[in-house]
């Protein structure tokens, strides 16, 4: 009775299933990979990105002027050293200026909205250091000269070589002569106005700190701060500090005083990580549910051969323990060699996912390392489920007398309640006809282990389809609404604000190309209500014209004097129409700015899906003492021109920041949403695999249990085919309810994902709730092509039996 008897024996009953053994194993693999597999890939980009923002030297507080205002470098520097007191380890002082940029590439010219950052090139800069992917870096020797380094993502976005000429602000040619990663912009997307600028349309450009000066005209001038404090200094306490203090040393400029961490385009990039995890431990979490209820199916026909072993044992007086230890090392084998290959597999899913996050997500410092303890967690999972399936059988068969356990099989067939209903069931067609749904109806724990199977594994993936689908939805719904019935049209971004008579401002209402233009004001600012605070992207326009406003709210006399929110922000503050809220908003004063607060009413609600966008009427500008300036233009091309031309066109003008069409901010969410669909291409293939083996394990199954059967019908002379075709009819029959039911626990999967995991993750998306017929075409697809595809592979089995050998049973 030693543990080398127990080993010999339980080797045996492998021997006996290889193929049942096998899918088992397999099916644990992928439960345990996925697992460990999207863990592991959540822990490396936090890992990775804790490491990149520590070896950068990354700021800890950013102050930044409102657009528009400068100052001399010397003044702001002393400013915040004096308002942070000893807590200040560095400070580096920049000038940043939007500017248009293009680039020719392949014989097509690429237009971004550009950001000029000038950095003093002439000692190496120590906070957010850029890491330099290819090319050269900039040196002191690069002063005056008109070269830059580009962002990584747009080069690879649009796959760039390495060095280049760019044209800045319409006018100006710059070279860049490497493309780098800056710790500061490893988020790409960026809200400007109406907009989102991601990797495609958002040009970052790093250069000497002299030559930005010169293309602004802005010659000792700076408008932005990034700092390093000491170690141990609270750095909250310290960007507190420096609000007050700056308030007061610099009363006539307005700043924004921001921690890393509370920037929102970090944020971004760790609640990311967040969410997603949430939804790779639900697939995993149904995926290993799949996988015991599939172990538990072939646990329990081990036990069905083992009943007349188990009887003998039982009448010789061995106790129930040392009887299931059998079924149990059995159990525990197969688990074995699925923990083992769910290591390899869990590796390979995490790498892939890695690789496909990091290409429109790229991070200067990759942190790997083997999880040990997440492996190890999915490891147990893997262990406590399929051996939790395996022993409940188990414990059934050593309940049973012994004398039952001795009656062969056949003659237990006709003792379940289902089969002698059965016999009462007139069914139409011939008995082969019959045979599929009267051998399903006849097993039907087995039958019921797998729809469940099957459903638990079918369920992330219409998940999957549908979170996509609802981002689509989402993003066309959103660019309805800000492109209009007119077709696309462009967001032009001064530099300064203006005059609404200034030669740019007319320059871009007289051009060839352009049809009507409308200009306006686009400031950021925040909106408070009942404790709650939202960032929102505050565009002032004539809110009685069409093409200024959003088609939902034009034309409709909403009343100046307050403000427009989304239906989404509307909720999120828990305010109605005609309830005031308060707005943080820049306002003039004299030459400079500063952020005050004040009380408005919202006098309407659009239907825009994007929270952070926010519209007044122009003739409200007064609030900000900004009457009669103006910092965005509206342009519709005109009829036969491209709007490519016009775009150009409006590029060149001096003064103008940006051109970007109105469509930008949904094209840049469909970029995003390829990538994630790149992920689900992994997960569509290993639920394929998943379906397929579980299909497979049941026919198999079915096949050993039925063989006296089998060999009885061949000795009538029923051809091969019809029995497969038996086979086929039985498995895709329990596969439609397993599909169903997966589609049903899909369903609510989904639900679960859009109330719950989007909001925490994209607050400012209002998701629309929609999955298509495709989706569910295609799941229902591949559940029912696994189900038909899996009883072809006993064809070989069922040809090489031995009919007198099957039929005889010998006492």
């Amino acid at each position: 009775m030693g543990i080398r008897l127990w080993l010999r024996w339980s080797w045996r009953d492998l021997r006996k299933r290889p193929a049942q053994v096998g899918a088992i194993a397999a099916i644990i693999a992928l439960g345990a990979g996925i697992y460990a597999g999207l863990g592991s890939t959540s822990v490396w980009r936090r890992e990775s990105l804790d490491a990149t923002f520590a070896r950068s030297a990354a700021h800890d507080v950013k102050v930044s002027l409102v657009p528009g205002t400068s100052i001399e470098p010397a003044r702001l520097d002393a400013a915040i050293r004096a308002a942070g007191g000893g807590g200040i380890r560095q400070v580096e002082t920049r000038l940043v200026l939007p500017a248009p940029v293009s680039v020719r590439h392949r014989g097509t010219t690429i237009v971004a909205a550009g950001e000029l950052v000038g950095v003093d090139v002439e000692r190496r800069h120590h906070v957010d250091r850029w890491t330099a992917s290819a090319g050269r870096d900039l040196s002191a020797a690069d002063r005056d000269v008109p070269i830059g380094l580009l962002d990584e993502h747009f080069a690879r976005e649009h796959d760039l070589p390495t060095t280049g000429e760019l044209l800045v602000g319409g006018d100006v040619e710059l070279a860049y002569v490497g493309t780098v990663l800056s710790p500061e912009y490893l988020n790409p997307n960026v809200t400007s106005g109406e907009a989102i600028h991601g990797a495609a349309t958002r040009a970052v450009v790093f250069a000497p700190l002299a030559m930005v000066q010169e293309v602004a005209g802005l010659q000792g001038r700076v408008n932005d701060a990034v700092i390093r404090a000491e170690r141990g200094t609270n750095v909250e306490r310290l960007a507190a500090s420096l609000r007050r203090q700056l308030a007061v040393s610099l009363p006539d400029t307005a700043v924004t005083v921001t921690t890393r961490q509370s920037e929102p385009l970090v944020r971004a990039l760790y609640d990311e990580i967040d969410s997603e995890q949430q939804i790779f431990d639900v697939f995993a979490y149904l995926v290993l549910a799949g996988a015991g209820f599939a172990a538990f199916n072939l646990t329990r026909r081990v036990v069905e051969a083992q009943r007349r072993d188990i009887g003998i044992a039982m009448a010789l007086g061995l106790s129930p323990s040392r009887i299931a230890i059998r079924t149990m090392f059995l159990a525990a084998e197969i688990t074995a060699v699925g923990m083992a290959l769910g290591v390899l597999v869990g590796w390979i899913i995490g790498e892939f996912v890695l690789s496909v996050i990091t290409r429109y997500a790229p991070l200067p410092v990759l942190e790997t390392r083997f999880q040990l303890g997440l492996f190890a967690e999915a490891a147990l999972l893997a262990l406590i489920v399929p051996m939790a399936a395996a022993a409940y059988p188990v414990w059934r068969a050593v309940q049973v007398s012994p004398i039952d356990t001795l009656v062969p099989p056949h003659l237990r067939g006709g003792r379940h309640r289902l089969t002698n209903l059965l016999r009462h069931l007139r069914l139409p067609g011939t008995i082969t006809m019959q045979a599929p749904l009267r051998r399903t109806l006849r097993a039907p724990m087995r039958s019921l282990l797998t729809i469940l199977a099957l459903g638990f594994v079918i369920a992330p993936l219409l998940a999957a389809f549908g979170t996509t689908d609802s981002a689509t939805a989402t993003i066309d719904a959103g660019q309805r609404l800000l492109v209009g019935p007119g077709g696309d049209r462009l967001l032009v971004d001064l530099s300064t604000f203006q005059p609404a008579s200034s030669p740019t401002v007319s320059e871009i209402e007289g051009a060839s190309g352009v049809r009507r233009a409308e200009a306006g004001i686009n400031v950021g600012g925040y909106v408070s209500h009942d404790g709650t605070r939202l960032g929102v992207s505050l565009s002032m326009v004539d809110l009685d014209r069409a093409f200024a406003a959003p088609a939902s709210i034009a034309g409709r006399d909403v009343p100046p004097g307050g403000i427009v929110l989304s239906a989404k922000a509307a909720d999120d503050l828990h305010v109605r129409t005609g309830q005031t809220v308060l707005l943080r908003h820049p306002q003039r004063v004299g030459a400079g700015y500063r952020f005050v607060e004040t009380r408005v009413p919202v006098t309407a609600v659009h239907r825009s899906p994007y929270r952070f966008v926010a519209y007044m009427d122009l003739s409200d500008a007064d609030l900000m003492g900004l009457t009669g300036l103006v910092n965005t233009v509206k342009v519709e091309p005109r009829d036969g021109v491209s709007i490519q031309r016009t775009q150009a066109q409006l590029m060149t003008i001096p003064g103008v920041a940006s051109v970007l069409r109105a469509s930008t901010l949904s094209n840049t969410m469909r970029d995003l949403l390829a990538d994630v669909q790149n992920l689900f291409i992994l997960l569509q293939v290993i639920i394929a695999a998943l379906a397929l083996l579980i299909a497979f394990n049941t026919s198999n199954l079915a096949v050993e249990e039925r063989a006296r059967e089998n060999a009885t019908m061949f000795a009538f002379g029923i051809p091969l085919k019809r029995i497969v075709g038996m086979g086929v009819a039985e498995s895709v029959a329990l596969a439609a309810v397993g599909v169903a039911v997966g589609l049903a626990l899909g369903v609510a999967v989904l639900e679960w994902v859009l109330t719950t995991v989007f909001p925490a993750a994209i607050p400012d998306l209002a998701v629309l709730r929609e999955t298509t017929t495709q989706s569910y075409l295609v799941t229902i697809g591949i559940g029912l092509f696994a189900a038909a595809a899996a009883p072809l592979f006993n064809v070989r089995k069922l040809r090489r039996m031995s009919i007198p050998d099957t039929i005889r049973y010998v006492e």
